[in-house]
């Protein structure tokens, strides 16, 4: 086996408790990926009801997503990640 093959890594994903009731009251899930995208997708995989706070129509959460304390954006879901990193998953709140 040769190349950039990188393996998946088990990761800690920390979620917020106002979107815990998605995660069967979970708040520390255990995900798998190289990146924060495929981290995101495994989440969504193993919760389908978090589907819709992690992918809108542009792809792009509905949540801030934070790897290591630093906001994520959309544009950087590629990141990737090692098995210490931490993601913490908080709703995006608008008011008016």
């Amino acid at each position: 086996m040769g190349g950039n093959y990188q393996r998946a890594m088990v990761v800690k994903m920390k979620i917020a408790y106002i979107l815990k009731q998605f995660t069967d009251n979970q708040e520390i899930i255990d995900v798998d990926g190289t990146t924060v995208y495929e981290c995101l997708t495994d989440l969504a995989n193993k919760y389908p009801d978090m589907q819709k706070w992690l992918f809108n129509l542009h792809n792009s959460p509905l949540v801030w997503v934070l790897l290591n304390k630093e906001i994520v954006l959309p544009q950087n879901m590629d990141k990737l990640i090692t098995a210490e990193d931490k993601i913490v998953l908080i709703p995006m709140v608008a008011g008016g």
